[in-house]
């Protein structure tokens, strides 16, 4: 029992920075610790590591964290042709489509999914890659996989 009181102390002691303690003025006899004094201790060390947890998710660091990975949004497959054809009326009345046009660096394929998938991703990068500006009445998808081909860039 007293070796296990022991190894109990000794760890306590240790995280809770008993020298740093003693420089401070506060006194403690190594050998009369008592447990309710180990336990304040250990409970104030345990929620200030929680305080700093927290902390450390709401700090903007973290979030640009979160953002720093690209995100694309593509057309769903599933979608029908006349959402699809709703989606590009929509972006690109939003944003600058001529990509799609004829000539453009994005106009072929010349079919109603890609070109909705790259009116969409257009909408969706200009307004800040919100995963609500993918939406699209549920045709839209989120993907994190370069959906650019050949001299097509997404931006």
């Amino acid at each position: 029992m007293q070796t296990v009181f022991a190894i109990v102390k000794s760890r306590v002691l240790q995280l809770c920075h008993l020298p740093t303690m003693l420089q401070t003025g506060v006194e403690i006899q190594t050998n009369q610790i008592h447990i309710s004094s180990l336990a304040a201790m250990a409970a104030w060390k345990l929620s200030a590591s929680v305080f700093f947890l927290l902390l450390s998710f709401l700090s903007v660091g973290t979030l640009r964290l979160v953002h720093a990975q690209k995100t694309w949004c593509v057309a769903k497959p599933s979608s029908s042709q006349a959402t699809l054809l709703e989606n590009i009326n929509f972006s690109c009345s939003q944003v600058d489509c001529a990509i799609l046009q004829k000539g453009g660096a994005c106009y072929t394929p010349d079919n109603v999914i890609n070109h909705a998938s790259i009116a969409m991703n257009l909408y969706y990068q200009s307004k800040g890659r919100n995963t609500w500006n993918c939406q699209f009445k549920n045709s839209g998808l989120i993907t994190i996989s370069d959906p650019s081909y050949g001299g097509c860039p997404y931006m």
